[in-house]
């Protein structure tokens, strides 16, 4: 049997790296100013914290739909492309090309993936009630 491969290129490589990268930025910057951030948030009036807190629930929810997104897509192309990985996937290095029943898992997978992020912020959000913070102003004496 031939088997395929997936060759990386320069352009995938730079890609991952800088995915890499930013998230690695991002994770260092949560850790140094989130708490402070939090702290400052928590001592400000209650009209000024409910906006901020509805910025960074927007954020959260921004950044759930976007990963939702990649794993939807992913899994589209390789259920449609009968191939995992699918043809232009960023792979770091010769990648060997699975076909048949283990494609069909893993775009099946991806699909689950895609499905759990995006439902992922309505459980939370009615786990922590954070309806309170979408609520109209003069209900929340802000007005």
């Amino acid at each position: 049997m031939n088997e395929r491969f997936l060759e990386p290129t320069r352009a995938s490589r730079v890609k991952l790296s800088v995915a890499v990268l930013g998230a690695i930025a991002c994770s260092v910057a949560m850790e140094l100013w989130w708490s402070p951030f939090m702290s400052y948030v928590k001592a400000l009036p209650l009209c000024e914290g409910l906006t901020w807190l509805r910025a960074i629930s927007i954020g959260f929810l921004l950044l759930f739909g976007i990963a939702s997104y990649s794993a939807a897509r992913a899994g589209i192309l390789t259920l449609r492309s009968r191939q995992s990985p699918f043809p232009g996937a960023w792979v770091w290095s010769r990648t060997r090309v699975r076909v048949g029943l283990r494609a069909r898992i893993d775009g099946v997978g991806f699909l689950m993936i895609a499905t759990v992020m995006a439902l992922a912020p309505l459980v939370i959000g009615y786990a922590l009630k954070v309806n309170t913070i979408f609520c109209v102003p003069d209900s929340c004496g802000c007005g």
